[in-house]
Order: structure tokens, then C-alpha cells, then sequence
């Protein structure tokens, strides 16, 4: 039983990390007990079945609630917070990415999530991923077992560079084909990041240089130019 409560302890230190999601983490993570359970034979073997049998009753009452896994973690669905704002609390207010075409060009407009940062839903090799907005970054840059899922090859040699969580080794790659809305870009400069364990792909200056930037009150332009 030590396992156990080593287990669950941890999992209440990540529901108080997460500043007001308990109501959602009380579903969503015995999906993730719920697995360990089944690939740990050592965990809770007094009352394995028990358990097993009440985290997969959990885990299907989170996906009645709207929880649904993806490839790289977790898809939130949309709640209100437990303070008891009246907002939802939306993690990627992108995912249906709408492009606009006029005489300048094609223009994708994206809206900051509650924590001011630009989400967006796009596609890499035509797989579906989840870029982070982030003009701090040299080149796309993407975390390695999200390169592994797209199948991108490193080129060269592991190299050290310095990032907004340290010193970081990274592997230079090419991808092929990169969409965000309407607007696609072909064989863009990107790095696949060894030590980066998020969710989420870096839009680096590689892509962001070929774009017009406009930012006004809580809203990105991306204007991609004739």
C-alpha cells in the first residue's frame, strides 16, 4: 500500500499545482493511476482488482465529461474555474483556425488563452499538432517525442542552446510541410529538443519571420503577404 499513497500523494500535489482545476484532475487523473495500475503488478496487490475496476469507472465518467487523449497529453475540455469567475476557462481558444484572404494577402487571427498565451491547433506532415506562439524562439522548435510521432529525422549532431527552461541539447531537422489555418510553409529550419517534455510545438522566428505580426488586445494577426 506504500505505492499507493506515494502515487496518490503526488497526484494531489499536481491537482493544487494546477491553481483552481481540481474538479477537473478529479476525473482526469485516475485515467492516469488507472494505467499505471494496469502496467505496475506491484501496485496495491492486496486490492488490485478493486482498484482497477473503480479508476475505469473514473476514467469513463472523464470521458462523458469531455476529457479525450490525444498523442502528445491530455485535451481539456472547457470549464468554468472554481473561483467562480464567470469565464470559462479555455487552454486553446484555437482549434478551429479560420484564415481570411483579401487584397493583402492570407491572415490567420488568433485569440490569447487566460494565461495571455497564443494556442493554435495546425499541422505538420499533415498530422495534427499544437503550436505555441513564441517569437523568442530562433526556429521552430519541437519536443522530441513529438518529432518522433512525426517521424522527423535529426541531422548532425546534438547540440547545446540556451532556452527559456536552461541549457537544452537539440538536434537540427527540416519539416516538410507546416499549415497553420490556410496559410503553409515548406521546408522550414526546426529543432527538435531533447530535454522539452510539453505538450506543444514552438512557432519560431523560422515561420514567423516570413509573416506580417499584429498584436491588439488580446488578439494576433499573422498576415501571410501575395
Amino acid at each position: 500500500m506504500a505505492s499507493e499513497h506515494k502515487h496518490r500523494k503526488s497526484t494531489a500535489k499536481r491537482r493544487d499545482d494546477e491553481g483552481g482545476l481540481g474538479d477537473l484532475y478529479a476525473n482526469v487523473m485516475p485515467m492516469a493511476e488507472g494505467l499505471s495500475a494496469l502496467n505496475d503488478k506491484n501496485y496495491a496487490p492486496a486490492a488490485a482488482a478493486a482498484r482497477v475496476a473503480s479508476l475505469a469507472n473514473a476514467a469513463q465518467n472523464a470521458l462523458d465529461a469531455g476529457f479525450a487523449p490525444t498523442p502528445f497529453g491530455p485535451s481539456h475540455p472547457d470549464l468554468t474555474r472554481d473561483s467562480g469567475e464567470s469565464e470559462p476557462y479555455v487552454r486553446n481558444p484555437n482549434l478551429a483556425v479560420k484564415t481570411h484572404t483579401n487584397t493583402h494577402g492570407r491572415e490567420v487571427v488568433l485569440k490569447a488563452n487566460s494565461m495571455h498565451a497564443y494556442l493554435a491547433k495546425g499541422f505538420i506532415n499533415s498530422k495534427a499538432v499544437e503550436f505555441l506562439v513564441d517569437t523568442g524562439a530562433t526556429n521552430v522548435s519541437i519536443p522530441y517525442r513529438i518529432a518522433d510521432f512525426l517521424g522527423l529525422i535529426p541531422i548532425g549532431r546534438a547540440q547545446k542552446a540556451q532556452t527559456a527552461n536552461g541549457v537544452a541539447s537539440i538536434y537540427e531537422t527540416r519539416v516538410e510541410h507546416l499549415t497553420l489555418g490556410d496559410i503553409e510553409f515548406h521546408n522550414i529550419r526546426a529543432s527538435i529538443n531533447l530535454g522539452d517534455k510539453s505538450d506543444q510545438i514552438l512557432l519560431g522566428m523560422s515561420v514567423l519571420k516570413e509573416l506580417e505580426i499584429q498584436l491588439k488586445d488580446g488578439m494576433l494577426w499573422l498576415r501571410q503577404k501575395n
